[in-house]
């Protein structure tokens, strides 16, 4: 069996303004990225929590999958 090649892969959630404000230690988010190792004919699922009410805000929110500076996609969609 030939051994499955893995990619690093960074996912970044672009945040609309003000950003999410944390009331525990009053900072400020505007994006939050993760980085991760995917295998080949593996599928990955990436997500964003809205775990807390001051994580939700109001506006235009954009997933990008990034391999090192190359943009393999980008989404975006509109939370009300």
């Amino acid at each position: 069996m030939k051994p499955k090649a893995e990619a690093q892969l960074r996912t970044v959630w672009k945040i609309p303004e003000p950003g999410t404000r944390n009331p525990h230690n009053n900072n400020i988010y505007r994006e939050s990225t993760s980085n991760f190792t995917v295998k080949t004919d593996e599928i990955v699922l990436r997500g964003f929590g809205f775990d807390e009410p001051w994580e939700v805000v109001p506006g235009v929110w954009t997933l990008q999958v990034w391999q090192g500076d190359r943009k393999l996609l980008e989404q975006s969609f509109t939370i009300k």
